[in-house]
């Protein structure tokens, strides 16, 4: 019985040796075995199909795959990559080939596999040529820019390096460098490249100041060479950033009229994303009263010394765009204090800054018969000019009677039934020069009450040779028991 079984285990284990040693191989036979890329550009690609067939009489799920996977800067994709065949049938696969700008030029032998999933004695393959050649003997080595980023009105440096590896080239090519955002167009530049000496290289800057309305984001740079006949033979792109900036520009008009004064300030956005604006106008307590906004304020604000109006912008305001507001102060009111005021200074003028005439006593006791008063007449020149062609009048009622003694300059007398005239005359008095004139006089009877002496008048000429009168006040003196 032992000798049966060990028998039999040996009949099983050789069976799992003949079978599969017996078992059919898949075929596999690309739609080409030579591979052709142009990497004039990141991502260009090739991709052939590959037929996988199943030779065999039992149904196999294979695993494809390209060895080796990534050489040379050559990446290789199989799609499916896992297929199921059944007997005497074909599954087609795709195999896709890219190459990068660095990728080495000449051919490359890689091999496409198909290994059974469960028995990788059961396998095939199929070798392809994969050739990676340049478009033309002069291509774009590298793109760079001077920065990474930059901020609106700031000048950006492009540098492209150009480079020719083949002995006699002397077709003129044309450089061109193109920024763009979402399809659109911010700066192109373009340049001609004559005939370069072989295994030389030449760097091309391009430079351009980005508009300060240019919108944040990141932006493509790519550069294109291109033939005599204007077709691509080299490319390289990369990333740009325009930074965001927050940045306003207030300006200030004034209008002028007669009756108000108006005031305009636009404040426009300078930066590149819309923003909300805000107006600021400080107005000072005093004029508050005439301060009228023809757009109502967003807020005011009040403090000790006046009041701050604020203007919010309803809606953001995109780059490039202002937002105004205008105020305006009703000055005929400023008018009219300022008219009212100068017409007080000029009649205080007029009355302090003029040649005037002051008149006084000097009296003490009862006023009786034979007691005499001291009158006093102040002639003063207050103007700044000199005035000419004095003569003071002083009037002497028939109660009293001038004493014929005179302290200063004797005076014309003119008696009459009603009294007494006094006539002083001078020829001119400057500015500031001042005369006193003085006499006395006597009742003719004694007065219980008060003697009541009229007003002094003083006439003169000013510059303008025009006839002036001014006088005094008329004086009381009063009787003292």
């Amino acid at each position: 019985m032992k000798k049966f079984l060990a028998a039999t285990t040996f009949i099983i284990a050789l069976a799992f040796i003949i079978f599969p040693a017996l078992a059919q191989n898949p075929e596999l036979t690309p739609s080409t075995n030579q591979v052709v890329i142009y990497n004039i550009e990141p991502g260009n690609t090739q991709n052939i199909d590959v037929t996988v067939k199943n030779t065999d009489q039992s149904p196999h799920t294979f695993l494809i795959s390209v060895v080796p996977s990534f050489w040379n800067y050559i990446s290789s994709l199989v799609s499916p990559s896992l297929i199921t065949v059944y007997p005497g049938q074909t599954q087609l696969v795709t195999v896709l080939f890219s190459a990068a700008p660095s990728a080495s030029f000449g051919n490359n032998v890689i091999t496409i596999s198909a290994v059974d999933s469960q028995n990788p004695q059961i396998n095939g393959t199929a070798s392809v040529f994969v050739s990676v050649i340049r478009k033309s003997p002069v291509y774009i080595v590298g793109l760079a820019t001077d920065k990474t980023a930059y901020k609106p009105g700031e000048t950006a440096t492009i540098s492209t390096q150009v480079t020719n590896v083949e002995q006699g080239n002397t077709e003129q090519f044309a450089l061109q460098v193109i920024v763009t955002s979402n399809n659109q167009v911010l700066q192109q530049n373009s340049t001609i490249i004559q005939a370069m000496p072989v295994g030389t290289s030449y760097y091309y800057n391009t430079t351009f100041t980005i508009p300060s309305d240019t919108l944040p984001g990141t932006y493509n740079v790519q550069a294109l060479l291109k033939d005599s006949l204007g077709f691509t033979v080299s490319t390289q792109s990369k990333s740009l950033i325009i930074s965001q900036i927050s940045a306003e520009k207030k300006t200030t008009t004034f209008g002028i009229g007669f009756l108000t004064t108006t005031t305009t300030i636009t404040d426009t956005n300078t930066g590149n994303i819309p923003t909300f604006l805000v107006i600021n106008v400080t107005v000072p307590a005093i004029a508050t009263s005439i301060f009228v906004p023809q757009i109502p304020p967003t807020s005011t604000v009040n403090y000790v010394g006046g009041t701050v109006y604020t203007w919010v912008s309803p809606t953001q305001v995109n780059p490039g765009n202002s937002y105004s507001i205008s105020y305006s102060y009703v000055v005929w009111q400023i008018w009219l204090v300022f008219i009212l005021l100068a017409a007080v200074v000029y009649f205080a003028f007029q009355f302090v800054f003029t040649p005037t005439i002051s008149k006084s006593h000097t009296h003490t006791g009862p006023l009786t018969k034979d007691k005499e008063v001291s009158i006093s007449l102040d002639v003063t020149n207050r103007s700044a000019h000199e005035v000419k062609d004095l003569v003071v009048r002083d009037f002497v009622p028939a109660a009293v009677k001038v004493v014929p003694r005179f302290g200063t300059v004797r005076p014309q007398v003119r008696e009459s039934s009603s009294g007494t005239e006094l006539l002083w005359k001078f020829d001119s008095l400057k500015p500031g020069e001042e005369r006193v004139l003085t006499y006395r006089v006597k009742p003719t009877v004694d007065i219980m009450g008060s003697l009541q002496l009229p007003q002094a008048q003083l006439q003169y000429s000013d510059r303008k040779k025009q006839k002036k009168v001014t006088a005094s006040r008329e004086i009381f003196v009063h009787s003292q028991r």
